[in-house]
């Protein structure tokens, strides 16, 4: 039974592979290490971030919120709510497992032609240079298949177009036409390419008469005027189809830098600045402090009405202390003291620390939206001091 059941294990790789389809090639492609547990997605931050606050609400919002709010007091989920995540965590690692073929093709190469043509691009690609650049765009097209659908859709439709171009029937037959011509003309791949590295079609095809004379002999020699100019016309032409499908391989990468430049925030050019100022090594890009469900317990915790009370009466114990001395508290000052601190802007000044609190919570998707229905306003918080 044991061929049996290695048998049996190997045909169910061979239709999970089968299912899962390359969007550039169309090939079956296997999960591999994309096959992520729930455990491995919640204790990385940026897959957390990508499944919480992307992936799940996609899936079903109330669905999502729910779980999130579970986590966060550390309760228990609900067996339906643990069929919910299984099929989302499924789903998830089967687009990821997809996004990663996307990326692959988001070579340093690709990004150097991107860059001679788009200039956001050419600006990133400078600013931390070509592997580096490639590496930072293919992992934030990865996250695009996540957060931006349309976006990560119009890509790889863009790059499928790409690879059928440079793999299609007309490509195959150009190249064979030019590889039979060059041997058959006795002329080296070195020498037909050094012949058309010129900007001007004129100065290419003399460049070409030149590499097929050299190589005339007996009778062809004779009439050499003749034969180079038939010749060097033939691999001209040929030489004109690589360039025609080449330019249509290039308007779909150009499409895809305009489809990137879209996507590019300023959050993200700032860190990607930063990057190139300060000579990193790797871009980060986490955008926000509000991206796991441990950060939003956590800035849950601080923004409940007796957290700020708190906050503001150890700020007016602090204002205390500066003007009546250290071992003052404000329960053991006088009627005229307590008058005279109320009597600051101290009030004002914390009501400002505590908006610039709130506006410093950054994120994008579930986790941050559901916070931003919590933040009291300044006119509540005031109330909240007030009440004191």
């Amino acid at each position: 039974m044991n061929r049996a059941y290695s048998m049996h294990a190997e045909q169910l790789k061979a239709r999970k592979r089968e299912s899962i389809r390359d969007p550039i090639t169309d090939e079956g492609i296997g999960l591999g290490a994309r096959d992520l547990s729930i455990a491995d997605i919640f204790n990385d931050k940026r897959e957390q971030d990508l499944f919480v606050n992307h992936f799940l609400p996609s899936q079903d919002k109330e669905s999502a919120r729910d779980i999130v709010e579970l986590r966060r007091e550390n309760r228990a989920l609900s067996e339906q709510q643990e069929q919910f995540l299984e099929e989302a965590r499924i789903a998830y690692n089967r687009l990821r497992a997809q996004a990663e073929q996307v990326q692959k093709h988001l070579t340093p190469a690709e990004i150097g032609e991107m860059a001679e043509r788009d200039e956001r691009i050419k600006i990133v690609a400078g600013a931390i240079g070509k592997e580096q650049a490639a590496k930072f765009l293919g992992e934030h097209v990865m996250g695009l298949a996540v957060t931006d659908t349309p976006s990560f859709e119009r890509i790889s439709g863009y790059l499928k177009n790409v690879h059928e171009i440079r793999n299609g029937r007309a490509a195959a037959m150009t190249d064979k036409r030019v590889e039979d011509r060059l041997k058959k003309y006795s002329i080296t791949d070195e020498t037909f390419i050094k012949a058309v590295a010129s900007a001007s079609p004129n100065e290419i095809k003399r460049n070409l008469q030149l590499a097929v004379s050299t190589q005339l002999t007996g009778w062809r020699a004779a009439f050499s005027f003749i034969v180079k100019r038939y010749r060097a016309d033939k691999l001209y032409a040929s030489f004109e189809e690589q360039q025609k499908l080449i330019e249509e391989c290039n308007t779909n990468l150009v499409s895809v830098a305009q489809v990137l430049r879209g996507t590019l925030n300023p959050d993200i050019r700032h860190e990607l600045q930063n990057a190139a100022l300060e000579g990193k090594k790797k871009v980060e890009t986490l955008e926000g402090n509000v991206l796991t469900v441990d950060d939003y317990r956590r800035v849950r915790s601080e923004m409940t009405p007796k957290a700020i009370k708190g906050r503001f009466l150890a700020v007016r114990d602090q204002e205390v202390a500066r003007r009546f001395g250290k071992d003052k508290k404000w329960k053991n000052t006088s009627a005229a003291q307590k008058n005279e601190i109320e009597n600051t802007d101290l009030r004002e000044r914390f009501l400002d620390k505590e908006m610039q609190r709130q506006n410093g919570y950054k994120g994008q998707g579930l986790l941050i939206n559901l916070l931003r229905a919590l933040f009291a306003s300044r006119e509540k918080m005031g109330k909240m001091i007030d009440s004191i």
